[in-house]
């Protein structure tokens, strides 16, 4: 019995030292802002038969807790990890977790910034576990993007230069909320332009030109040193004038003698200059088979004004969707306004039993990759 109390001694003192600020998981409660967690068994096989309910806390006042799992294999469908947003299960469930799953992160939205985790494993089968580092992170202070100052005047929302002239600009910046969790500064931020060209550019202070005539919508993303973003648009546009044409302008006479007077006629063309509001793409949308599913995309446009509504109907020139389905008998297409009202983009046919393919389509629910 005493060498078993020694050597059970031992292996807690060992296992200390090889853990640190790591935890096994077991009942309890922690608390952590740095380390890995392990499973049940450390770095083996977890074990049958087990029931285990962790929590851990912020050893950080004000922070919230931050697991990035890097390894999870469980016994699929039969050992379950879960993960509760609190200081007990009773706690809103965010997780169910089985099976083998890639690198995740789950983080604490609660005012203990507690995270429970519940392991449960059955009579049989035994797997490699779960891996996690754990980290404290604060909750997102604000961070308001402004203008600081601008080579050329900001008239109504707009910037106006020429083909080829230099602007400069210089980046504002506000942290209403700085040193309520953590310090903010303009030191510790990064910022970057989008000027709508294509060309993004990183620094506080830019300059940059344009190539050809538009209008350019100009956004300013600033990142604190907790990696939280300004959500506010600075509603910025770059106007850049196109080369006019002077056809009409003269004089009335070629020659005048001292005092004679002459007429001189200035002309100028204008030329319209467009903004293209740019987009990125949706994604894939997988529509299978099915009577009576839904699928939904949404296409989020940022240039234009909150609140902004089509004057004329007639400005809305097109919907393009690019998609293939091998029934088109069995699907609608609508377009949803922002008020609730609907049109119908395709509606089909109640004539007519002969199949329609839409594109060449791949007619195999089981097989993921699109047709053309």
């Amino acid at each position: 019995m005493r060498n078993l109390k020694i050597i059970g001694i031992l292996y807690f003192l060992l296992s200390s030292l090889a853990f640190g600020q790591d935890l096994i998981q077991t009942d309890g409660n922690f608390q952590r802002c740095s380390g890995t967690l392990y499973d049940e068994n450390g770095t083996a096989n977890y074990r049958n038969n087990r029931n285990i309910t962790t929590t851990i806390c912020p050893s950080t006042p004000g922070a919230s807790m931050f697991l990035e799992f890097t390894t999870f294999q469980l016994e699929n469908g039969f050992d379950y990890l879960y993960i509760y947003d609190g200081v007990n299960t009773g706690a809103p469930l965010l997780a169910t977790l089985t099976g083998t799953l890639g690198p995740f992160n789950i983080q604490a939205n609660n005012p203990s910034g507690c995270l429970t985790l519940r392991f449960t494993s059955d009579g049989t089968g035994r797997d490699v576990g779960f891996v996690a580092n754990m980290s404290c992170v604060f909750p997102c202070q604000t961070v308001i993007a402004s203008i600081g100052s601008s080579s050329k005047p900001v008239v109504n929302g707009f910037i106006d230069i020429c083909l080829g002239e230099i602007i400069n600009l210089v980046a504002g910046s506000s942290y209403p909320n700085n040193n309520t969790n953590y310090a903010q500064s303009d030191a510790t931020s990064t910022f970057s332009w989008d000027f709508g060209n294509g060309v993004v550019q990183s620094g506080q202070s830019v300059s940059q030109s344009f190539g050809l005539p538009g209008v350019y919508d100009l956004d300013l993303n600033i990142t604190d040193i907790n990696k939280c973003k300004n959500t506010n648009d600075i509603q910025i546009r770059i106007r850049v004038s196109d080369i006019p044409t002077f056809n009409g302008t003269g004089k009335q006479h070629d020659e005048i003698c001292l005092d004679d007077a002459n007429v001189l006629t200035g002309a100028v063309q204008p030329k319209e200059i467009e903004l293209f509001c740019n987009q990125e793409s949706p994604g894939l949308t997988f529509l299978p088979d099915g009577s009576g599913t839904s699928y939904t995309t949404k296409v989020s446009l940022d240039c234009f004004n909150p609140g902004a509504t089509l004057a004329n109907m007639n400005d809305l020139t097109k919907v393009c969707i690019d998609m293939e389905h091998s029934y088109l008998l069995d699907i609608d297409i609508t377009l949803t306004c922002p008020n609730g009202s609907t049109i119908d983009l395709y509606f089909p046919s109640l004539t007519g039993n002969d199949e329609v393919f839409l594109g060449e389509p791949v007619d195999n629910d089981a097989l993921m990759t699109p047709g053309n």
